[in-house]
């Protein structure tokens, strides 16, 4: 599980053949609600070993060494929070600058430079084996701290060895496919997929969703607080109007029940 002592969070491009390699490591384990597996951190051998030259998703927290400059973190912390980062990405940024000090742990943060960091990702590549986007987002993180903790900014890190990109296709579903699915649902849950599909929102923007930030005049959905802290208008889909004022007409009648009763 993410977070749990002596494990690790490992996510792998979807295929039955893989689901059945990584079965053979004992102990694993699937989190079906971070939709990764995790394996303890003794098996990280024979995992590289399973998945040698495919893209691996890494745990930037393996290491779990006491870090040598938490001041430091605690600033990382303080600065991305300052900024309206999510939790999620604040534990992103943390774990993978947490690694790269403690991969330099003799060098002091203000001395160390592009070069340091090129070493630092060419390693993800060529010897975690992690995936592009996991590099992508070490590099992001490191420059963030040097740039917002350390007061170092650096520019283009060059000479860095690439980690794969893996070629894929998209797998888009057609209106008759997602009205299939649709179909399948009932109540609030076959309400928010109507939602998700017509307006586009995401499923946090959804969940947290306001009455007050419906407009059924304008046909129009207010989003607050969205991805980056930002406000935008999305529209609200036909398909999803009625349904979601009969909703919203049954949880008046809850709540006033509910204001009698008490």
């Amino acid at each position: 599980m993410p977070g749990e002592a002596g494990r690790l969070k490992v996510r792998l491009p979807y295929s039955a053949e893989r689901v059945e390699r990584i079965r053979t490591i004992p102990g694993r384990r699937w989190d079906a609600e971070a939709k990764s597996w995790t394996v303890p951190c003794r098996a990280l051998d024979r995992l590289l070993e399973l998945f040698k030259g495919e893209p691996v998703d890494l745990d930037p927290s393996l290491d779990r060494a006491e870090t040598p400059h938490p001041g430091l973190l605690e600033r990382l912390k303080q600065a991305l929070q300052a900024r309206h980062y999510s939790p999620m990405t604040e534990k992103t940024y943390i774990g993978w600058t947490d690694r790269f000090l403690r991969a330099h742990s003799q060098n002091k943060p203000e001395d160390l430079g592009e070069g340091d960091v090129g070493a630092f990702l060419s390693s993800l590549a060529t010897e975690g084996r992690v995936s592009a986007s996991t590099q992508n987002q070490a590099l992001h993180s490191i420059l963030f701290f040097f740039e917002h903790v350390v007061g170092k900014p650096i520019g283009m890190v060059q000479g860095v060895v690439r980690a794969k990109m893996p070629e894929r296709l998209p797998v888009v579903l057609s209106r008759e496919e997602v009205l299939a699915v649709v179909g399948k649902m009932n109540g609030v849950t076959r309400l928010m997929a109507t939602l998700l599909y017509g307006s586009g929102l995401r499923l946090l923007e959804c969940c947290r969703l306001r009455v007050k930030d419906v407009d059924f005049y304008k046909n129009q959905i207010t989003v607050r607080a969205g991805k980056g802290d930002k406000d935008r208008y999305t529209m609200l889909p036909a398909m999803a109007r009625e349904p979601l004022q009969k909703h919203l007409e049954c949880v008046q009648r809850l709540h006033q029940a509910w204001r009698i009763l008490i």
